[in-house]
Formats: C-alpha cells, structure tokens, sequence
C-alpha cells in the first residue's frame, strides 16, 4: 500500500508511522513524500527517525551500530534515516537523554535553516531576474516563499524544542 503524505516535522511523522503501525502497516520504504507499506501485525513495531551528522551520509555505522541494539534499519532519503524496532522488545528511544535530543534538533534546525536560505536566494533571484514574465514570476515565487514559510515554522519549533530542553 502506498500513502502520500509530506511532513516536516520528524515528530508528526514518528506519531503517524506509529499509529499506522498500530493499524497493522509496516513501513518498507520512503520517497519524496511516498511512503509504501505492507500488512504486519497490529502493532508489531516502534519507529524512530532521525538526521544523519554529514553530508554524505554515514548510514552503514550508524544502521550497524542501530541492530545492535535491536533495531532495524528502514530505508534512508538523502541525510534522513527510519528505524523500527519490534514492539514485544519494549520502549524504543534514539535519543534519551536531553543533551542528545537537544543535539538532534540543533542538526534539524541547521538542516532547515540551509535549505532556508537556498529557497529565499531562489524567490528572490526569480523575483529579480524574471520580471518580462509576470504570471510565471508570480506563480514561482509564491510557491518558493510558501515553502520558506514551511521551512521558518520547522526552525522555529526546533527553537522552541531545544529551549524547553535546555530549561
């Protein structure tokens, strides 16, 4: 079963990943926005997500270092990595401690604040640059600070997270 849904907000997503697996869907693989599933047992696993440290991806230690701990690696899309962990084996936390989960959501921000900044250079070049095509400047560059709207509100929860974990 495929669903379509587009989250920036890796908390939302974990709530629903778990909801859907209490609904007895596993999630087997993630793209753009497309999540495909296959039937499982009513609540069979925990998800968890999280962003890796580089660039480039370090997945292999990270998903080695994950299974052995009881967890299994999903799928991964570009820095963005899914683990489960069956259910019957208890509680299922990436992050336990505050220093951790604050680092997490400093990576988050910082990841949002980068693709921030790329997608204003962007409206602001198409505002610019595309005057002698005024529907088209229009429709790009909404759509272009729409998505910069979405990418401020993900900075700013991370704010508000890494505050209430600090104090």
């Amino acid at each position: 079963m495929k669903r379509f849904k587009m989250y920036f907000d890796k908390d939302k997503e974990e709530k629903w990943l778990n909801k859907m697996s209490e609904k007895g869907y596993a999630m087997e693989d993630f793209f753009l926005g497309s999540y495909t599933f296959s039937q499982s047992e009513k609540n069979q696993y925990i998800y968890r997500i999280d962003l890796l440290n580089n660039w480039s991806g370090d997945k292999e230690d990270y998903a080695s270092f994950m299974e052995e701990t009881g967890a299994e690696f999903v799928c991964q899309w570009y820095r963005w990595v899914w683990f489960r962990k069956k259910s019957a084996d208890g509680p299922f936390e990436l992050y336990t401690d505050k220093e951790s989960q604050t680092k997490q959501y400093i990576r988050i921000m910082r990841f949002f604040i980068i693709a921030f900044l790329l997608e204003l250079v962007c409206g602001i070049n198409i505002l610019l640059n595309h005057q002698d095509a005024p529907v088209f400047t229009a429709i790009m560059s909404s759509l272009i600070f729409l998505i910069d709207a979405i990418f401020l509100s993900v900075i700013i929860k991370c704010m508000l997270k890494i505050r209430k974990l600090r104090f």
